[in-house]
């Protein structure tokens, strides 16, 4: 008795509206027969309208669908009206709306504006969107008229397609799936039903049974590169604000629905677990947050619905409970069976449908959740609570939980990619995988800096298997917008190739240096100085070279200086030489200290300091030149011991002459 007054109102009410048992009276607004036939013909001329989309018009597998589809829908739903006239019976519809259709509408478009205001696809998509909600209206028009002959018309379609969108889209040459993975919802809905306090309801929840049949199927097939389905879920979190929206647009429903102890339970066990998971590792279970966004948007507004969760407040907290576990130990399943992209092979990445292959298992323990929730004592925390009162208290308690957990939401330490290259280097579970992740989702979002260390990473091959020409192919785009580190990047790693095309370093030191760059500029001097383009530009490389130098590079100092010499203009080099010492360039320092000890008087006590500035930048010629002089007494005094210990660092700086 007390279990059955605890019952939220709302949910009954959902209960009763999305079961009609045959002959049922009208619960809504008849249409006449004249307006019902006008009814079904302006779904089908909006269905069968979508044909001259451009889009649907570009593509085969779009236009095959709707014709198709349509065809089947017109035939089916003729010959129930044709086996309904013929045996007398009337079909009927009537307008049945329904306030918490509404709401849920409300609540996802909120969702949707937002999402679409961050991710442009999200709007190029709507029409396919609204398509399948047409889709949805024939198909269970033609339910209804085959099991009552009565169709209730409300806008039960808006949310059951909604929510299905928020999480995998088929490919436009597959999208005929998308209409079928509909048409499952609907069937599943109708006819896989059991008795729930007095009703005969569905079971599973009718957008994640499709969902997960239609995960399952691309899984089993290894076509999961065939939807959008990783990239919607990336795509959720782009806005600054995901997390907030979705947290506020979900405790709308939430206060109408009283069904806020599921994410309560669900989020507050993810970031436990997590935080537990951490203790143990050292590193982060779902990379870069505590929960992913699109885990988030599932445990707020997927899986609370009011038909198949738990209606007890224990039950429903075992319900959030085993959705978190559920989801890290899929998490873990399908990482291990996932694959990297190849030239010749899509790769397999599934871990995001990690939110949602459970999902129909939970629903199918809602009944005996039910008998097990109300002993916990979970139930008397706010049992003296009824209705909206209680649901207030609910939404209450998760905005404290949300303040809590949020800076693990929008701000976690694993969104450093430092932190998971240490890791990837210290060889800890997944951390060579997470750095690829980190990296990949915001540079898809078009953050330079992450694409160009992305670059790097494929580059040096530890994370993923080495790829220099999509690491050059990053650092190119890079360059292209205008970012100067993946410029000099981009062009220094080919100069090291003596297989590469010198002409895309020219391109990138040239472009970096229009940007201001000294030191690409000096660069480019080298590129046109060599015979890497065939034959030398030496009057260009000068050009290049005077560029870096007057902008304070020591390099186009340094090689500007050498080229007077070349051009047997020496008296021109010494202050170039100099100049390109005082800008930090260790060479430049030696090449000074050199022309000083090639004057007809050698100035050995003006070139030792420049030696030594040398030396210690790192230069190795300079050490030994060093050595010399202090091992002669000439310009400093002489130090044998100082000398053997300079001709080591030269030695260990690499200078093989210095290893004798």
């Amino acid at each position: 008795m007390e279990y059955q007054q605890a019952v939220d109102t709302h949910a009954k009410a959902s209960l009763a509206a999305d079961a009609p048992p045959p002959g049922a009276p009208a619960q809504g607004t008849p249409l006449s027969p004249l307006a019902a036939r006008a009814a079904v013909l302006a779904l089908f001329a909006a269905f069968l309208g979508c044909l001259a989309l451009p889009r649907v018009q570009a593509e085969p597998g779009l236009w095959g669908a709707f014709v198709g589809f349509g065809a089947v829908l017109a035939l089916w739903i003729g010959w129930i009206a044709w086996q309904a006239r013929r045996g007398g019976r009337t079909l009927t519809i009537e307008w049945t709306p329904r306030r918490h259709h509404v709401v849920q509408v409300a609540v996802q478009a909120s969702i949707y504006a937002y999402w679409g205001w961050h991710w442009a696809p999200v709007g190029a998509q709507l029409p396919l969107i609204l398509a399948q909600v047409v889709f949805a209206y024939l198909f269970d028009l033609g339910l209804s008229w085959r099991r009552y002959g009565n169709f209730r018309l409300g806008m039960g379609p808006w949310p059951v397609v909604g929510s299905t969108n928020l999480f995998l889209w088929f490919r436009d040459p597959l999208f005929g799936w998308q209409f079928a993975m509909i048409a499952a919802m609907y069937l599943a809905r109708e006819h896989l039903k059991w008795r729930r306090e007095g009703q005969q309801v569905h079971i599973f929840n009718p957008s994640a049974f499709g969902l997960t049949l239609a995960a399952a199927a691309l899984i089993a097939t290894q076509t999961v590169h065939l939807s959008w389905g990783e990239l919607i879920s990336e795509s959720l979190g782009y806005g600054t604000m995901s997390f907030e929206q979705m947290f506020l647009a979900s405790i709308v429903s939430q206060l109408f629905f009283g069904v806020t102890v599921v994410p309560i339970a669900a989020a507050g066990s993810l970031v436990a677990l997590g935080a537990l998971f951490h203790q143990i590792t050292g590193t982060w279970f779902f990379g870069d947050t505590s929960i992913p966004i699109a885990v988030f948007l599932s445990l707020n507004l997927l899986i609370t619905d009011p038909v198949s969760s738990p209606r007890s407040a224990g039950g429903k907290a075992i319900f959030g409970f085993l959705y978190a576990v559920g989801v890290m130990a899929l998490f873990v399943g399908l990482r291990l069976i996932e694959r990297v992209p190849s030239d010749t092979d899509p790769g397999l990445t599934v871990a995001f449908f990690d939110k949602l292959l459970h999902v129909p298992l939970l629903n199918l323990m809602v009944r005996w959740l039910d008998r097990v929730g109300p002993k916990l004592p979970i139930e008397k925390l706010t049992g003296s609570l009824k209705g909206f009162r209680q649901r207030l208290v609910h939404v209450a308690v998760y905005g404290v939980l949300f303040v809590a957990i949020r800076p693990g939401l929008v701000d976690h330490p694993g969104r450093s990619a430092e932190f998971w290259r240490k890791a990837c280097d210290d060889k800890a579970l997944w951390a060579c995988d997470n750095l690829v992740r980190v990296l990949s989702a915001p540079c898809s979002r078009g953050q330079l800096e992450a694409c160009h260390d992305l670059g790097i990473v494929y580059d040096e091959g530890q994370a993923v298997p080495r790829d220099v020409v999509l690491a050059r192919g990053l650092w190119a785009r890079n360059c292209q917008a205008e970012f100067v580190p993946s410029c000099l990047h981009w062009g220094r790693h080919v100069m090291d190739d003596p297989t590469a095309d010198a002409g895309n370093a020219r391109r990138a030191f040239g472009q970096a240096c229009a940007l201001g760059n000294a030191s690409a500029c000096s660069l480019a001097g080298m590129v046109l100085a060599s015979d890497r383009l065939g034959q030398p530009d030496l009057e260009a490389a000068e050009v290049r070279w005077t560029e870096g130098c007057d902008h304070g590079d020591g390099l186009g100092c340094s090689a500007l200086g050498m080229h007077r010499v070349r051009q047997r203009r020496p008296a021109e080099a010494p202050p170039l030489f100099q100049k390109a010492c005082d800008a930090g360039h260790a060479p430049g320092c030696a090449q000074a200290a050199d022309m000083h000890r090639m004057l007809r008087e050698p100035d050995h006590a003006a070139a030792a300091p420049l030696y030594r500035k040398a030396c210690e930048g790192g230069f190795a010629p300079g050490c030994l030149s060093l050595a010399e002089l202090v091992e002669a007494g000439q310009g400093v005094p002489a130090d044998p011991a100082e000398a053997t210990r300079l001709t080591a660092k030269a030695c260990a700086l690499g200078l093989k002459e210095a290893c004798r």
